[in-house]
């Protein structure tokens, strides 16, 4: 195969990827992503998951539908989905003002007014991630 066939096998790979995920649906008897089943099948065929490369030697070597089923029929795919066992709450923020902290893009209510504005997500507080939303535009 030459350095850029596998352009030409992603069709391929995507239809037996998609036509494998409901059978293990019903033999693992739960709902999959297609995610998890790329990266239960990197792990079945030995592709290491820090390799650079990963997306084009996994479609290098997509094997066909019942194949992936054969190879992943006993796959762990809880391993995907880990449990929650509890969760900490802060009275105080343990992050100092000043190191930069993700904001992320959400709509507001406030004052009848529906905003659009940048959400604090280190503080976990209702009130707090108010008292910081940034008024961008009003929807």
């Amino acid at each position: 195969m030459s350095e850029h066939d596998w352009f030409d096998r992603l069709p391929y790979a995507i239809a037996e990827l998609h036509k494998a995920k409901p059978a293990l649906e019903r033999l693992h008897q739960m709902s999959l992503k297609s995610i998890e089943v790329q990266w239960a099948l990197t792990d079945a065929l030995g592709i290491p998951s820090g390799e650079r490369d990963i997306i084009e030697r996994l479609i290098r070597q997509c094997p066909d539908a019942p194949t992936i089923v054969q190879l992943l029929k006993e796959f762990p795919f809880q391993q995907f989905r880990p449990e929650k066992l509890g969760e900490v709450e802060m009275e105080t923020d343990i992050v100092p003002m000043d190191v930069p902290r993700r904001l992320e893009e959400q709509q507001i209510r406030r004052n009848g007014k529906i905003w659009l504005g940048l959400v604090d997500r280190v503080s976990h507080s209702h009130d707090d991630s108010r008292s910081r939303a940034h008024e961008l535009s009003s929807l």
